[in-house]
């Protein structure tokens, strides 16, 4: 329903297939497609994401949710790891438990890598600074062990700085 996922869902539309996008309760999406079943599901709530799960029986999982501002991670310290890694968790739980296994993309970030002076790669050192950048550490862990031990395929996508239409003036 955020700044992204308002992008990606533009581009799904495009295909063969309804998208099925969730949205935190009591919010609204920035923007609602004509092909898009909007259903409200709170990631904190582990019975709310497995009954989302087993209704929709997905194909695919683009998973952007999430507390996405680098500073107010600061002082936001819980509702970070809660919206970051929790929600990552019930997520797994729900696709564990129903034994379904679609492609989950996972939007990890730039900032679980060392602060550097020089172009970042893949290879650099993973050293977060920030209690944002280890939750997105500690997310992708969750997605390589959901990967190795359930064989539920995950991709991790390690977004840098993204610009555009409908972002937060906060960013």
């Amino acid at each position: 329903a955020g700044f992204v996922g308002s992008h990606l869902i533009e581009l799904l539309e495009q295909g063969p297939d309804h998208v099925v996008a969730w949205l935190r309760p009591g919010t609204e999406p920035l923007l609602s497609g004509t092909r898009v079943i909007w259903h409200s599901v709170e990631l904190h709530d582990r019975a709310a994401v497995a009954d989302a799960i087993t209704a929709f029986s997905p194909s695919e999982i683009y998973h952007l949710a999430g507390v996405p501002h680098i500073g107010d991670s600061w002082s936001h310290v819980h509702e970070t790891f809660a919206g970051n890694v929790l929600g990552t968790h019930h997520l797994f739980d729900a696709l564990r438990d129903t034994r379904l296994k679609p492609r989950v993309v996972i939007t990890s970030s730039a900032f679980v890598y060392a602060p550097s002076d020089k172009a970042i790669t893949e290879q650099d050192t993973i050293r977060p600074n920030s209690p944002y950048g280890t939750s997105k550490v500690a997310q992708e862990m969750l997605a390589t062990r959901a990967w190795e031990d359930d064989g539920i395929p995950t991709v991790i996508a390690r977004s840098f700085n993204h610009v555009g239409p409908r972002q937060a003036p906060s960013f």
